[in-house]
């Protein structure tokens, strides 16, 4: 993947979180704790079910971004 494409990748994955983001802001704290909690099993299972070979770039990515929603979600469970 070239460095425009990487670029418009980036782009999009931003997009995708602010829609995300604001879509939690207008849970209730009882969404949310099931949000988190269904979050949290989903989490529990591998990266990849049938791709076994997830580079490990996208593997700390993809938990990075997890950890993030996580405790977005905590917080909004426990704070309204």
């Amino acid at each position: 993947m070239d460095s425009e494409q990487n670029e418009a990748v980036a782009g999009q994955v931003d997009a995708l979180s602010m829609v995300v983001t604001q879509l939690a802001m207008v849970l209730s704290p009882e969404q949310a704790q099931r949000a988190a909690a269904g979050l949290a099993a989903a989490r529990k299972e591998p990266a990849s079910a049938t791709n076994f070979s997830t580079p490990e770039q996208q593997t700390i990515a993809r938990n990075g971004v997890l950890d993030g929603y996580q405790k977005l979600l905590d917080s909004l469970s426990r704070n309204r």
